[in-house]
């Protein structure tokens, strides 16, 4: 399942964000993806991200966080030219995913029904089916994500977003 949300993000702002950054760590599986993780430990970056998508789209702040290491519920995803991701399912069921780039040759795509998003806007995204980011090999610079994981189900959030939006 995927809902796009035409929530304005300024994407200028979400690059200084992430240039800002200085903590980050490679993550590396053969059978799972070639990435890298930033993280955003600025409290006023973190004050931005949630003033400006989090509160917007109405999604509590308290179902906000990364399962895989229980950190905070945000970071920045890379893809980086000869990274890759292959088929699988996320920890977390549920992320909003909103791709930096302007555009992007390396969709998500869903691996059962070949669905695919190329990040027109911000997306929730059901990752606990099979997905993937199909043609990495057309990735010549960094593909930046900044990707929120929330803790419900897939359904329970869209339904939170669509009653809750504030845009």
């Amino acid at each position: 399942m995927i809902k796009s949300y035409d929530l304005y993000t300024n994407k200028n702002k979400l690059w200084d964000i992430y240039r800002r950054c200085t903590r980050s760590e490679d993550y590396y599986n053969l059978n799972v993806a070639s990435t890298t993780n930033v993280f955003i430990d600025n409290p006023e970056d973190c004050e931005y991200i949630e003033q400006n998508i989090v509160e917007p789209l109405g999604i509590d702040i308290q179902w906000l966080n990364n399962q895989y290491d229980d950190s905070v519920g945000y970071n920045f995803n890379v893809v980086k030219p000869t990274g890759f991701v292959k088929p699988h399912r996320d920890v977390n069921s549920t992320k909003v995913n909103i791709l930096l780039n302007q555009k992007t040759l390396a969709p998500f795509l869903f691996v059962e029904t070949q669905q695919r998003y190329y990040y027109e806007h911000p997306v929730l995204l059901d990752v606990s089916q099979l997905h993937t980011v199909d043609n990495c090999a057309s990735i010549t610079k960094d593909r930046v994500t900044l990707q929120l994981f929330l803790t419900k189900p897939y359904d329970e959030c869209e339904r939170m977003i669509n009653e809750n939006r504030r845009y």
